[in-house]
Protein backbone atom coordinates (compact mmCIF):
# COMPACT_ATOMS: atom_id res chain seq x y z
CA UNK A 1 0.00 0.00 0.00
CA UNK A 2 1.43 3.43 -0.53
CA UNK A 3 0.67 5.74 2.09
CA UNK A 4 1.73 9.45 1.24
CA UNK A 5 1.38 12.34 3.71
CA UNK A 6 0.35 15.77 2.56
CA UNK A 7 -0.24 18.80 4.27
CA UNK A 8 -2.56 21.51 3.47
CA UNK A 9 -3.09 24.82 5.15
CA UNK A 10 -5.77 23.72 7.17
CA UNK A 11 -4.88 20.07 8.05
CA UNK A 12 -2.63 17.48 7.60
CA UNK A 13 -3.91 14.55 5.19
CA UNK A 14 -2.78 11.03 5.05
CA UNK A 15 -3.42 9.34 1.55
CA UNK A 16 -3.87 5.62 1.28
CA UNK A 17 -3.88 3.76 -2.31
CA UNK A 18 -3.99 0.51 -2.37
CA UNK A 19 -2.06 -1.81 -5.16
CA UNK A 20 -5.81 -2.56 -6.08
CA UNK A 21 -7.21 0.53 -6.11
CA UNK A 22 -3.79 1.79 -8.11
CA UNK A 23 -4.42 -1.29 -10.57
CA UNK A 24 -8.45 -0.18 -11.39
CA UNK A 25 -7.47 3.43 -11.97
CA UNK A 26 -4.50 2.41 -14.12
CA UNK A 27 -6.64 -0.20 -16.24
CA UNK A 28 -9.50 2.59 -16.26
CA UNK A 29 -6.75 4.76 -17.90
CA UNK A 30 -6.19 2.14 -20.81
CA UNK A 31 -9.70 1.59 -21.49
CA UNK A 32 -10.23 4.84 -22.33
CA UNK A 33 -7.62 4.88 -25.05
CA UNK A 34 -6.94 1.37 -26.28
CA UNK A 35 -9.63 -1.02 -25.01
CA UNK A 36 -8.74 -3.98 -26.68
CA UNK A 37 -5.28 -3.79 -24.89
CA UNK A 38 -6.87 -5.52 -21.65
CA UNK A 39 -7.88 -8.45 -23.65
CA UNK A 40 -4.36 -9.28 -24.73
CA UNK A 41 -2.29 -12.55 -23.59
CA UNK A 42 -0.47 -11.33 -20.46
CA UNK A 43 -1.47 -8.48 -20.02
CA UNK A 44 -0.04 -6.00 -17.07
CA UNK A 45 1.23 -2.57 -15.35
CA UNK A 46 4.92 -3.15 -14.84
CA UNK A 47 5.56 -1.29 -11.25
CA UNK A 48 7.51 2.03 -11.13
CA UNK A 49 10.95 1.21 -11.16
CA UNK A 50 11.82 3.52 -8.58
CA UNK A 51 9.66 5.86 -6.19
CA UNK A 52 9.91 8.18 -6.69
CA UNK A 53 10.68 8.66 -10.13
CA UNK A 54 14.05 9.71 -10.99
CA UNK A 55 13.02 12.37 -13.81
CA UNK A 56 9.64 12.84 -12.18
CA UNK A 57 9.30 12.78 -8.12
CA UNK A 58 5.58 13.46 -8.06
CA UNK A 59 4.09 10.70 -10.21
CA UNK A 60 4.47 6.78 -10.29
CA UNK A 61 4.82 6.07 -13.82
CA UNK A 62 3.85 2.50 -14.74
CA UNK A 63 4.48 0.66 -18.49
CA UNK A 64 1.72 -1.70 -19.76
CA UNK A 65 2.79 -4.69 -21.25
CA UNK A 66 1.73 -8.10 -22.63
CA UNK A 67 3.12 -11.00 -23.36
CA UNK A 68 2.99 -11.43 -27.41
CA UNK A 69 4.56 -14.87 -29.61
CA UNK A 70 6.32 -12.14 -31.33
CA UNK A 71 7.04 -8.21 -31.47
CA UNK A 72 6.95 -5.73 -29.20
CA UNK A 73 5.52 -6.02 -25.57
CA UNK A 74 4.82 -2.44 -24.88
CA UNK A 75 1.40 -1.11 -24.67
CA UNK A 76 2.03 2.08 -23.58
CA UNK A 77 3.36 4.15 -20.31
CA UNK A 78 1.04 5.91 -17.98
CA UNK A 79 1.92 8.61 -15.14
CA UNK A 80 -0.36 8.13 -11.59
CA UNK A 81 -0.37 11.27 -9.27
CA UNK A 82 -0.76 9.25 -6.77
CA UNK A 83 -2.16 13.00 -4.74
CA UNK A 84 -4.85 13.52 -6.65
CA UNK A 85 -5.25 10.33 -8.51
CA UNK A 86 -5.25 12.11 -12.06
CA UNK A 87 -3.74 9.40 -14.93
CA UNK A 88 -1.80 11.10 -17.80
CA UNK A 89 0.18 9.76 -20.95
CA UNK A 90 3.66 9.05 -19.92
CA UNK A 91 4.63 10.17 -23.06
CA UNK A 92 3.13 12.81 -24.50
CA UNK A 93 1.58 15.52 -22.18
CA UNK A 94 -1.60 14.31 -22.43
CA UNK A 95 -4.49 13.98 -18.99
CA UNK A 96 -6.82 10.33 -19.62
CA UNK A 97 -9.99 11.27 -19.26
CA UNK A 98 -12.89 8.61 -19.26
CA UNK A 99 -16.32 8.45 -17.84
CA UNK A 100 -15.05 5.46 -15.79
CA UNK A 101 -11.70 6.43 -14.88
CA UNK A 102 -13.26 9.85 -13.25
CA UNK A 103 -16.47 7.86 -11.47
CA UNK A 104 -13.32 5.67 -10.00
CA UNK A 105 -11.50 8.61 -9.28
CA UNK A 106 -14.34 10.23 -7.50
CA UNK A 107 -15.11 7.29 -5.36
CA UNK A 108 -11.41 6.75 -4.33
CA UNK A 109 -10.52 10.47 -3.28
CA UNK A 110 -13.99 10.11 -1.32
CA UNK A 111 -12.78 7.62 0.16
CA UNK A 112 -9.27 9.02 1.25
CA UNK A 113 -10.98 12.23 1.90
CA UNK A 114 -9.63 14.18 -0.51
CA UNK A 115 -12.02 17.19 -0.82
CA UNK A 116 -12.19 18.99 -4.35
CA UNK A 117 -10.59 22.30 -2.51
CA UNK A 118 -7.98 19.96 -1.67
CA UNK A 119 -7.75 18.69 -5.29
CA UNK A 120 -7.23 21.76 -6.75
CA UNK A 121 -4.77 22.86 -4.82
CA UNK A 122 -2.74 19.44 -4.92
CA UNK A 123 -3.45 19.29 -8.74
CA UNK A 124 -0.49 20.15 -11.17
CA UNK A 125 0.28 18.94 -14.85
CA UNK A 126 1.75 15.87 -15.82
CA UNK A 127 5.19 14.88 -16.56
CA UNK A 128 5.83 15.29 -19.93
CA UNK A 129 3.91 18.82 -19.60
CA UNK A 130 7.11 20.21 -17.74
Amino acid sequence: MAVLAISGTAQAATLKITPSETDELLRAAVAANNPSALKLPGFEFEPPYQLPDKYYPRFHIYEAIWDPPAGSVNIGFYALDPLTLDVWNGVICEEIKSPKLASIQRRIRAQIGLSNAEYKRLRVTGPECQ
